[in-house]
């Protein structure tokens, strides 16, 4: 089952689009939460798995007391492969396997694609701003079209990022969007006001689940 799919039911979707039209009532920005269940199928963390329970088990013959004949060996070693690399489908295993280095690229990565994805690089006023969140990881990226960047900075979206991080981490990410959303619409309003009767409204406000 998708990770996402517990998290955003109906009533869920209905309240991060309620967010993302209310924080752009008041500004030119366009936001657009994405969520996926994961930034990449990452089967090293399988590999790895498997190759530390054959070391493991291993070491642990060798330093026993008995000789063991090399079928046996072979056998146990075998064993302790199918073992890790099972035990690396567990979540907080693999994220130890893969590596947080490796796994913030990936979803830096995923989240440059899912912003190309939306057509965030081709608002008309340069204010597409992408709310991203990837699950497996718990990692989250706010990146906006180079406008907003030059006016807002990286470092502007802390906030927003932290916020759903946490939510993440609770198994709340529908509250966490809904009040990145809220916070990322305040910093676009400060810089991109809406004027009167301007509307763009160019993307969609719902969100996409990848």
């Amino acid at each position: 089952m998708s990770r996402a799919h517990p998290f955003f039911d109906d009533a869920a979707k209905q309240r991060i689009l309620e967010a993302v039209r209310r924080a752009e009532a008041e500004t030119l920005g366009e936001i657009v939460p994405v969520v996926v269940d994961a930034s990449d199928a990452y089967p090293e963390a399988q590999d790895r798995g498997g190759i530390a329970g054959l070391i493991l088990a291993t070491l642990v013959v060798l330093v026993l007391p008995v000789e063991i004949p090399l079928w046996e060996m072979a056998a146990i070693q075998a064993v302790a492969f199918a073992a890790g690399w099972f035990a690396a489908q567990w979540d907080p295993l693999a994220r130890l396997l893969i590596g947080r280095k490796a796994m913030d690229a990936m979803v830096r990565w995923r989240a440059e694609v899912a912003f190309r994805e939306e057509g965030l690089a081709r608002t008309r006023h340069g204010t597409g701003v992408l709310v991203f969140a990837s699950l497996f990881e718990h990692e989250v990226v706010v990146l906006g079209d180079q406008p907003v960047h030059e006016k807002v900075g990286s470092g502007t979206w802390e906030e927003a990022v932290a916020v759903l991080v946490r939510r993440i981490h609770e198994k709340r990410p529908a509250d966490g969007f809904v009040e990145a959303i809220e916070i990322v619409g305040a910093r676009l309003k400060e810089h991109f006001p809406r004027g009167e009767g301007e509307n763009p409204n160019e993307l969609p406000d719902h969100l996409t689940i990848r």
